[in-house]
């Protein structure tokens, strides 16, 4: 592989205002000339990679940042940013890699502000120390303590200079982390499920309506599920452990159960006797008042289909 030519790009230096003076503070006019800087862009076909990897919430997670077709180049000098979304990742710490290493290159890796990451090298032996092979540059290290389904680690504002500091255009690819919102092993998981009624009496016609859309909520954790027709719900892969319920739907009031164990299939309420929820929080303000019954009261002497089975039946 043959080196690019670089492009130039020559950047001025220029006194706009100045004061001098002698022993005697009496002014001086010197004569001021402009400077110039000229920097060599060099396009290569270097990459930056930051790895990608798997996870769940809790995990400690390893990043590698890899250099990838750096010969004949020599790096001796990077500055970059590390970006990141903070609530998903927590930054623990990061370590320079096998690169920085062999080199032997001073490097800093530090925490600017929530989301972002300084790493930087520089050559104390000034150009005695440079990087000419591809590998792994540091190893970044964070906690996973979101939960989406994936969120990306970007590489930005980043430069790379060789030994006679010109810079080295390069190819950046960003990396992933994908998450599994499982917080403890899979192992001893078991199936979580129960009926669930209003506590008005429905009709055939009314009655899958009615029963349907309640959201049953393992508080604290990513497990819930949606009721169906029947008013039966069922949550799969539940860890053994005890656990706060909180079960909800508009127009109801909120139910909570607590401290529910679960060391086997567990079956919180059967068709023949369901966990039943009050209607009328119309307002959703966590309790039936005045102004509910008012509202409530509009729909009174109402057929099926009217106010009250669309607005408190269907829970919308």
């Amino acid at each position: 592989m043959t080196k690019k030519p670089p492009a130039k790009r020559v950047v001025f230096l220029e006194i706009k205002e100045s004061i001098f003076g002698d022993l005697h503070l009496d002014p001086v006019y010197p004569i001021i000339n402009s400077g110039m800087v000229t920097i060599f862009a060099t396009p290569t076909d270097i990459k930056v990679n930051i790895g990608s990897i798997e996870g769940k919430v809790g995990d400690l997670v390893t990043i590698p940042i890899s250099f990838v077709n750096v010969s004949p180049y020599e790096i001796e000098t990077v500055d970059m940013i590390i970006t990141y979304d903070p609530t998903q990742l927590e930054y623990v710490s990061g370590e320079a890699g096998p690169l920085i290493k062999e080199a032997k290159l001073e490097y800093g890796v530090n925490k600017k502000s929530d989301g972002k990451i300084e790493i930087f090298t520089f050559d104390p032996f000034m150009g005695e120390c440079y990087i000419n092979s591809d590998g792994v540059l540091a190893n970044l290290i964070f906690k996973i303590t979101g939960n989406s389904d994936k969120t990306p680690i970007k590489i930005n504002n980043a430069s790379f200079a060789d030994r006679s500091f010109n810079i080295l255009i390069t190819t950046l690819n960003d990396g992933i982390v994908y998450i599994h919102n499982s917080e403890v092993p899979t192992q001893d998981a078991y199936k979580f499920s129960g009926y669930i009624e209003p506590d008005f009496l429905v009709s055939t016609a009314t009655g899958p309506k009615a029963r349907q859309g309640f959201i049953v909520k393992l508080e604290g954790t990513a497990f819930y599920a949606l009721a169906d027709t029947n008013g039966y719900f069922e949550i799969k892969d539940v860890p053994a452990g005890t656990y706060n319920i909180k079960i909800s739907k508009p127009c109801y009031l909120t139910r909570k159960i607590t401290n529910i164990s679960v060391n086997s299939d567990k079956e919180l309420s059967t068709q023949s006797a369901p966990i039943s929820l009050w209607t009328g929080d119309v307002k959703e303000d966590g309790a039936i008042n005045m102004e509910d019954i008012i509202t409530i009261s509009k729909s009174f002497n109402s057929n099926a289909g009217e106010w009250l089975v669309n607005k408190i039946n269907s829970g919308t």
